[in-house]
């Protein structure tokens, strides 16, 4: 099974190098321990990882790539038209994650997806949208 090389803190990236196979006996296996290289390559530690120990789902995250109080860039995107404007994340996020977004702007809190480094999608309120129907 696949297990760190050298003891990883929270935040750092495991890469291919970080990685060393060994044998441990079946009895020994938590249902939830990674069993392949390619699920601990790119991820990071939610908290520190001590060398040579096998390594369990719940013990990684994708790396945060939305800071807590860090600027991005708020994407609006419509068949017709794409909308940017800039926010400020509330939380950390990684990609793929639901992420709360104040506006700096209109100071309105918005939700959206983070779709890379410092880039987040919201969706159109379903109610606007309505009234942007009705209107057409």
């Amino acid at each position: 099974m696949p297990v760190l090389t050298h003891r990883m803190l929270h935040g750092e990236v495991i890469g291919q190098a970080s990685v060393e196979w060994t044998q441990v006996p079946a009895d020994r296996l938590q249902p939830d321990v990674i069993v392949r290289a390619e699920d601990l390559v790119g991820k990071t530690p939610r908290r520190g990882l001590a060398a040579g120990v096998p390594v369990r789902m719940g013990q990684l995250r994708l790396p945060v790539v939305v800071r807590k109080g860090g600027l991005v860039t708020l994407i609006l995107k419509s068949p017709r038209m794409m909308l940017t404007a800039r926010g400020r994340a509330l939380m950390d996020a990684s990609r793929g994650d639901a992420v709360r977004v104040v506006n700096t702007q209109s100071h309105t809190v918005v939700e959206g997806l983070v779709v890379a480094a410092g880039q987040v999608v919201v969706r159109p309120d379903p109610a606007i949208a309505e009234v942007a129907e009705v209107r057409q």
